[in-house]
């Protein structure tokens, strides 16, 4: 699974070679994005994403700003057919180098010995976040076919 390239950007940035400056990242994903997962959650999609990244010498932690406006395509839980749900992230998040063993919490632990942040996790996990738990069509915006045939089975209808 590989993001969309803008301008030769990394889907993999070395943590090692950032510094206190922020450094920005732009991508477009796309439905060959989603199509390329093992996951079987999205189908498809278009999403802007945008990630800003720095080192925090304070703590010697990373920041990593992530930020993607688009949408994703789902299969309607109620007739199966495409149904488009929007996502709008914006998250700041914590990367520590350490043991990937190491429980850290709401941290993101990235090992030491190869300190490369996969962005395309991060895309792919955001963007299923942004699924509601009931992902369906607005009441009769459904495939009609599929509510005639799936009529034919309801036993009763509260």
């Amino acid at each position: 699974m590989q993001a969309e390239i803008k301008e030769d950007m990394p889907d993999r940035i070395n943590l090692k070679k950032i510094h206190s400056v922020k450094e920005t990242y732009q991508y477009s994903l796309d439905s060959s994005f989603f199509s390329e997962s093992d996951h079987p959650l999205l189908n498809g999609g278009m999403i802007d994403a945008e990630v800003g990244v720095w080192r925090d010498d304070t703590d010697g932690s990373y920041k990593v700003n992530l930020k993607m406006n688009g949408h994703v395509v789902v299969a309607c839980d109620r007739c199966l057919s495409d149904l488009q749900v929007p996502v709008k992230v914006d998250e700041m998040l914590k990367v520590v180098l350490g043991d990937e063993d190491d429980d850290k919490g709401d941290l993101i632990v990235v090992s030491e010995r190869e300190p490369l942040l996969d962005l395309n996790t991060l895309f792919y996990d955001y963007a299923a976040l942004s699924v509601p738990i009931h992902a369906a069509h607005a009441e009769g915006e459904c495939d009609a076919e599929m509510e005639s045939r799936l009529s034919e089975y309801l036993i009763s209808k509260d």
